[in-house]
C-alpha cells in the first residue's frame, strides 16, 4: 500500500550520504528491481547518484550514474520483502561509497601540511588570541607549556596584529614568560590577565610617554590641519560611519576647552591616539615591541634567539603591494598615480604600476622557516610568481613627463627574499600591520589618514638588510628636496611601499594554502556591527578584489555559519566578550593567481572566533586598559564550559 511505499522511500532517503563524499570506486552500471512505482525509487536512486559524482567532481568516472528515464522494467512485482532486502543491499552498498569517500578525503587534507592563521586586528587581535590560547590550555593541559596547543602545525601565517602575537611568541622570552604566567594563574586568579596587561602598558609608556594635554591638544589641531589639507568634511562616509565616538569627543572637547576645564569626555582615548599615531607608523610597531616584547630593532629572523617551540616551523607575515591602477580599481580616487612624497604644493612625485593586468592590491609575504640557515631556506618569492607579474613601478612627477620605468621582481628577490634573515623583525611586524598604507600612497580619503603620521612601510633595492632604513631615508628626502633630485633617488634606488597583509589576506589562510597547507585553524574576532570583519574572504570577488579561494561556499554561507553554529560558549555576564564560538567546513579551492593557489586542493577550514562587544583594534577608538579585562573574560569563558574547551582544542591536534 502506499503508507508502506512512502515509508521505504523515506527510510531510504534518510540513510542519503552527507555532502562531503567521493564514490570514485563505486558501481552503480547494475539497476535493481524496484517495486510501483518504478519511476519514482529510480529517480531517488539516480538523484543520488548524480549529486555523489558531483561532490567527486573530475574522479567521477564518466557514465557512473544510469539515465533519468532509462528505468528497467521488474516484471512481476514480487512481494515487500523482496524490495525491502534490495533496498538494504543498496543502503549497504552506499554506505560503503560514503566510508570511502570520507576516507579518501581526509587523507587529501592530512596529505598537506597544518597551519594555524592569525588575523589581522591590532591590539584586538593580539590579546583576543592570546587570551583564547591561555585559556584553552589551562583547561587540556594544566602543567604544559603554553604553546603546547600549537606543537602540531607547521606553518604559522599572521597577519596584522595578528605578526605581532606571531612574532613575540617566538622570539621574545620575556612576552612568552608572561602568556605563561597567564596560563597558569587561570584556574586560580584570572584577574592575572588584567594585572600581566598592566605591566604591558607600564612597559609601553615607559618607552612611548603618553601625551600631556597641550601635547594632546595639539595633536588634535594637527589632525584638523590635515583635514582641511584633504578637503575632509565630517559628513564624509568614512568618518561618519567609522569615528562618531571621534566626532563627539572632538565637539564635546572644543566646548570643554573654552570652559578652561581639563577633563573632556574621551578625551584619554585622544592621548593613547597622540601617544601612539602621531609619529610614523615603523616607528609606532618598532618602539612598542622594543618594549614590551624586548624585540631591539636590529633584531633579525637569522640572528636573534628564538624560542624553542618554534623550531623548523615556518613564520609567514603576510603583507600586500599597492599598486592603484586606473584600469582595476575600486578604492577612492581612481587613478593610477600613487603618491611617494606628501608635499603640500609643487611638482609630486608618483609611481604608476605597469604589467600584466596588475590588480590594485598585489600579495605578498615574509617567510622564514625557523632554525634553518639562510641558504637552506626553501626556495621562495615574495609574490605568487617570480616575475610578480611583470610588474614595473615608473618613476615620474605630477607634470604628466613619461618616468623612469623599472622592473620591480628582480628588487623584491633581492631586498625581500634573498636576505630574509636580515630583515628587522620589528619592521617586518610593522609592514604586515601598516593599515594605512594602501590610503596613504593614493591621497585618499582615510580616517588613519588624518589621525597617523606616515602610513605607508618604504623599501628598496638596498642590501645587508638595510631596505627598510633606505626606505625611510630615501622617503623623507623625497618630501623636501627638489622634485627632480626626488625623482632620481626613487627611481635609483627602486623604492616601493608595503601595506598591510589585511589589504589581501585578511586571515592568513591563502599565504598558508600556498605554502602547502591544507589543514587551517583560522583564528579570527567579530566586533563590527557583531559580524566578523573579514567575510568578504569569501565573495565572489574575494577580498579587496583579489579573487575567492574556495568553490560552492559564499559569504553568505560563511555568516550563516557564523550566527547559526551550535559549537558556542558564552562569555561572563556584564562582559565585552560576547561568546567564543567555532565551526568546521570541508572545500575546495579555486584557480587564484594572485596567491599561486591551484584548483582543486581539498581544505579542512576550522574558523573560531572570538566574539566582542564595544572594543574594536586600538584607539582611539577605544582604551587600552579595555583588553586586560577582555583577556580575562576569555579565560573565564573558556574554564566556565570545559567540554566546549576540550571540544574546541581537540581541533588544534592533528
Amino acid at each position: 500500500g502506499s503508507s508502506k511505499r512512502f515509508g521505504i522511500v523515506r527510510w531510504h532517503a534518510h540513510v542519503s550520504p552527507t555532502p562531503a563524499w567521493t564514490p570514485a570506486s563505486a558501481n552503480r552500471s547494475t539497476i535493481r528491481c524496484m517495486r510501483v512505482p518504478t519511476a519514482s525509487m529510480y529517480a531517488l536512486r539516480v538523484a543520488l547518484c548524480l549529486a555523489a559524482s558531483a561532490a567527486a567532481g573530475p574522479t567521477a568516472a564518466p557514465g557512473a550514474c544510469p539515465a533519468v528515464g532509462a528505468e528497467k522494467s521488474c516484471g512481476d512485482p514480487g512481494d515487500e520483502a523482496v524490495l525491502l532486502q534490495r533496498l538494504r543491499a543498496e543502503r549497504a552498498e552506499l554506505a560503503t561509497v560514503v566510508s570511502a569517500a570520507a576516507t579518501s578525503r581526509s587523507q587529501a587534507v592530512q596529505s598537506g601540511k597544518r597551519a594555524v592563521a592569525y588575523e589581522g586586528g591590532g591590539w584586538l587581535a593580539m590579546t583576543a588570541y592570546a587570551g583564547l590560547m591561555a585559556g584553552m590550555s589551562s583547561v587540556v593541559d594544566p602543567q604544559g607549556p603554553v604553546t603546547d596547543i600549537l606543537k602540531e602545525f607547521e606553518i604559522i601565517s599572521s597577519t596584522s596584529g595578528g605578526s605581532w602575537l606571531s612574532l613575540s611568541m617566538a622570539y621574545s622570552e620575556s612576552f612568552l614568560t608572561g602568556l605563561q604566567d597567564m596560563k597558569d594563574s587561570a584556574g586560580s586568579n584570572p584577574e592575572r590577565a588584567v594585572e600581566l596587561w598592566s605591566l604591558w602598558l607600564q612597559a609601553l609608556t615607559a618607552k612611548m610617554p603618553v601625551c600631556s594635554f597641550f601635547e594632546t591638544v595639539r595633536y588634535l589641531l594637527l589632525m584638523t590641519k590635515r583635514l582641511i589639507s584633504l578637503g575632509y568634511s565630517w559628513d564624509h562616509s568614512h568618518i561618519r560611519t567609522l569615528t562618531k565616538k571621534q566626532q563627539g569627543a572632538i565637539s564635546e572637547s572644543t566646548a570643554t576647552l573654552s570652559k578652561g576645564s581639563l577633563h573632556i569626555p574621551g578625551f584619554q582615548e585622544w592621548r593613547e591616539a597622540c601617544q601612539l599615531l602621531h609619529m610614523d607608523w615603523s616607528d609606532t610597531v618598532v618602539r612598542m615591541l622594543d618594549a614590551t616584547a624586548k624585540i631591539s630593532p636590529q633584531a633579525t629572523f637569522a640572528d636573534n634567539p628564538h624560542n624553542p617551540w618554534v623550531e623548523g616551523k615556518t613564520l609567514i607575515q603576510t603583507m600586500t603591494i599597492p599598486s592603484r591602477t586606473e584600469w582595476n580599481t575600486t578604492y577612492e580616487p581612481m587613478s593610477n598615480e600613487n603618491h611617494i612624497d606628501h608635499r603640500a604644493v609643487g611638482e609630486h612625485l608618483l609611481y604608476a604600476p605597469h604589467g600584466s593586468d596588475v590588480p590594485q592590491y598585489i600579495p605578498a609575504k615574509v617567510a622564514w622557516t625557523v632554525g634553518e640557515d639562510t641558504d637552506k631556506q626553501p626556495k621562495r618569492s615574495f609574490c605568487a610568481e617570480p616575475k610578480c607579474f611583470n610588474l614595473e613601478f615608473e618613476y615620474k612627477l605630477h607634470n604628466g613627463d613619461p618616468g623612469e620605468k623599472v622592473a620591480m621582481a628582480p628588487v623584491f628577490q633581492k631586498a625581500m627574499v634573498d636576505q630574509v634573515g636580515k630583515l628587522p623583525l620589528t619592521m617586518v611586524a610593522a609592514a604586515s600591520s601598516a593599515f594605512d598604507s594602501v590610503d596613504d600612497v593614493a591621497h585618499a580619503p582615510s580616517f588613519m589618514t588624518v589621525v597617523l603620521g606616515e602610513g605607508a612601510i618604504w623599501a628598496t633595492r638596498a642590501e645587508n638588510g638595510e631596505t627598510f632604513a633606505d626606505g625611510k631615508e630615501v622617503n623623507e628626502v623625497a618630501d623636501t628636496a627638489a622634485s627632480d633630485v626626488a625623482l632620481k633617488l626613487a627611481a635609483g634606488r627602486a623604492m616601493f611601499p608595503l601595506a598591510d597583509g589585511a589589504n589581501s589576506d585578511p586571515l592568513g589562510i591563502a599565504q598558508a594554502i600556498a605554502a602547502g597547507a591544507t589543514d587551517i585553524v583560522s583564528l579570527q574576532t567579530a566586533w563590527w556591527d557583531s559580524h566578523p570583519l573579514d567575510s568578504a574572504v569569501f565573495s565572489a570577488g574575494g577580498a579587496y578584489g583579489v579573487g575567492p579561494l574556495f568553490a560552492d561556499y559564499t559569504e553568505e554561507e560563511f555568516l550563516r555559519d557564523f550566527n547559526t553554529t551550535a559549537r558556542r560558549t558564552a562569555g561572563p555576564e556584564g562582559s565585552n566578550v560576547v561568546n567564543i564560538k567555532w565551526f568546521q567546513k570541508e572545500l575546495e579551492t579555486v584557480d587564484n593567481r594572485l596567491f599561486g593557489i591551484n584548483a582543486g586542493i581539498a581544505v579542512r577550514l576550522t574558523c573560531v572566533f572570538v566574539h566582542v562587544k564595544d572594543i574594536t583594534i586600538g584607539p582611539p577608538t577605544v582604551h587600552l586598559e579595555a583588553y586586560g579585562p577582555m583577556m580575562r573574560d576569555i579565560i573565564i569563558a573558556l574554564r566556565m564550559n570545559e567540554t566546549f574547551t576540550r571540544e574546541l582544542a581537540a581541533q588544534f591536534r592533528a
